[in-house]
């Protein structure tokens, strides 16, 4: 009899269990439920595009020094004048040590062109002996080898007075002018490029030092640094999480910070093979909250640098300006979509809260194409559902409720076992 007692008072407080707990949790009712806005799944189109942050640059940048010391006697252009490859820029009075040996290359090869010109007439001669059978074919080949050679040595003098003007950026003046100590040569830097003169950072009157041609930093004391602006460029730095989708070609589009209603177009002309650590500090332009937030989601990863050749060229550009860079990588029409916030994932398994009818439920959803606004929904939901916008929120509110009728429950268990002895 005892035991029947004891099997009915278990039998008595799993049914207890199972309509205060279990079905109460299903129904949801008379429940206080979280703040939690609804949004709906609607139909529409989807674009997947990465994006970035850059700065314009020209397609080449240029500061120009002189390898030579002398004092600067003329600068012979201004700050956004456009010059022509070669074209003389500064007109520098120096030493007549430096011309010493431009005149031995030059005197090479004059004399180089002389042998030249003496070995063509004489193996023109030969042949012509040879036709007459007056001389043996050994002598027209030895006549053959001497031009070539002549020929040799007139294009290693050309390549070394090219070598030569290039590492130092000067031709010789005609004009010198002499004194009583000694005669100065006036010697001019020429441009290595055709471009437009960006800045000036030496004047007349003052002391050069030797230097050569280099990439600039724009704030280097160089003579003067030029750009050549036939085309700009976009530099920007994406993710290594989107590198695998970008390729040299695609289409990107480019806002500026400054005018961010114009649209510029443009194609990927180069993905560098070297990546970089992400910092939040080399990010140009304007930081808002969710450039903060992709910050700390990819502190730690690294970056790719991407250049961009604009199609449209526009005086509105200008070097260092700060722009956004947006890159289309695929695109659907007439999907089923979800806002981002409202698909959560817990062990592998999508899923949202279908908010009504009530009562509100958990479903699980599979999903496809995302960009950063929405999230296709393939299977799991139909058209005009409502969502809760925080998912997450919503299942740890349902987890906590969960303990609480739990401890409630076994409370008033433990209190009516109480009661009974009393």
């Amino acid at each position: 009899m005892k035991k029947i007692v004891v099997f009915g008072l278990l039998m008595l407080i799993v049914v207890i269990f199972v309509r205060y707990y279990t079905l109460d949790e299903l129904s949801n009712k008379g429940r206080e439920i979280p703040p939690c806005k609804t949004v709906s799944a609607r139909r529409g189109d989807i674009s997947l595009q990465v994006s970035g942050r850059g700065k314009i640059t020209p397609r080449r940048i240029i500061k120009v020094k002189t390898k030579i010391a002398g004092k600067i006697k003329e600068i012979m252009v201004k700050e956004g004048e456009q010059v022509a490859e070669d074209q003389c820029l500064v007109k520098i009075e120096t030493e007549p040590h430096f011309v010493f040996d431009l005149a031995e290359i030059r005197l090479r090869l004059r004399n180089a062109r002389l042998r030249k010109k003496a070995s063509e007439k004489n193996l023109a001669r030969q042949r012509k002996l040879y036709e007459e059978g007056l001389v043996a074919l050994t002598t027209v080949e030895k006549a053959e080898v001497a031009y070539s050679t002549a020929v040799t040595e007139v294009n290693m003098a050309l390549e070394r007075l090219k070598v030569f003007e290039q590492q130092t950026g000067h031709k010789l003046s005609d004009r010198r002018d002499g004194n009583s100590h000694g005669e100065l040569i006036h010697t001019y830097v020429t441009a290595p490029i055709s471009g437009t003169v960006m800045k000036i950072n030496r004047w007349p009157g003052e002391i050069i030092t030797s230097g050569i041609y280099s990439q600039p930093d724009l704030e280097d004391k160089s003579i003067l640094v030029l750009a050549d602006l036939s085309k700009c460029l976009v530099e920007c730095k994406l993710s290594e999480i989107d590198i695998d989708k970008i390729r040299v070609g695609q289409a990107a589009e480019v806002r500026l910070e400054s005018f961010p209603e114009m649209v510029y177009h443009g194609r990927i002309q180069k993905v560098s093979s070297i990546a970089t650590t992400w910092e939040m500090a080399g990010v140009p332009g304007r930081v808002g909250p969710r450039e903060r937030a992709i910050g700390r989601e990819r502190a730690g990863l690294s970056h790719f640098d991407v250049k961009i050749v604009l199609k449209n060229a526009d005086p509105k550009l200008r070097i260092g300006m700060s722009c956004r860079v947006s890159i289309l990588i695929k695109e659907k029409k007439g999907l089923l979509l979800a806002p981002v916030e409202a698909v959560a994932k817990e062990d592998g398994e999508e899923f949202v809260y279908v908010m009504e009818p009530q009562p509100f439920h958990r479903q699980r959803v599979t999903t496809g194409l995302s960009n950063e606004s929405f999230i296709e929904i393939t299977s799991g939901l139909t058209e005009g559902s409502l969502l809760c916008n925080r998912p997450l929120a919503l299942l740890e509110w349902q987890e906590l409720r969960q303990i609480k009728e739990k401890r409630s429950f076994i409370e008033k268990i433990l209190k009516s076992k109480i009661v009974s002895r009393d």
